[in-house]
């Protein structure tokens, strides 16, 4: 059994043989451009590499597409599924530098976080802060990519939150929760 190469590796061994376009990585299934796995392939290898490891130390046998399965099938659920993708992105963020099965074991824990637990809240927060930015024509990229960033950068921060702290965020979103854009960020401290 061999671990796989990376796929700067492939590519590079494809342009060598001149074979490029039959092994564009653009063409393996669920990463075709403008798909969210597209997007965000490196850290779907990355993840299931660590799966592949963690497989390779616990199974018995492990066929050669094992890999290759990997990341198809996340990469298919992934499009499919905005939650999956957001708590992938969770799971990365929130698992980083683990031993592999470790990372496996937290990633597919199911552990909901206070910071998830908070979601309506720090989405409303997250829509807030990106419509002043817009309002006051300071955001720099994407609104639907700072969005994101926003409410998982979020979801961490409230995780870290010791009980005094968590009160105080739930006690102090609904008096300002009527306001909106700019309004509601000076209001709501968070």
């Amino acid at each position: 059994m061999h671990r796989p190469v990376s796929a700067t590796s492939i590519l590079v061994f494809c342009a060598a043989a001149l074979l490029a376009p039959a092994c564009s990585p653009e063409e393996d299934p669920g990463f075709e451009s403008g798909t969210w796995a597209g997007a965000h392939r490196r850290e779907i290898e990355i993840d299931c590499d660590r799966r592949y490891v963690c497989a390779q130390r616990t199974a018995d046998h492990l066929t050669e597409a094992a890999f290759d399965n990997c990341l198809t099938d996340q990469a298919m659920k992934l499009n499919a599924d905005a939650a999956a993708q957001f708590k992938f992105q969770l799971s990365m963020m929130r698992c980083p530098n683990m031993d592999e099965c470790r990372y496996v074991e937290c990633a597919d824990s199911g552990f909901v976080s206070y910071g998830e637990q908070q979601l309506p809240k720090v989405q409303y927060t997250c829509q807030q802060k990106v419509q002043c930015s817009i309002d006051n024509q300071m955001l720099a990229n994407d609104p639907n990519a700072a969005f994101e960033s926003c409410v998982l950068q979020s979801v961490q921060v409230l995780d870290t939150f010791p009980n005094e702290s968590r009160i105080d965020f739930q006690e102090s979103f609904f008096p300002c929760m009527p306001m909106t854009s700019c309004a509601f960020i000076t209001c709501f401290g968070y």
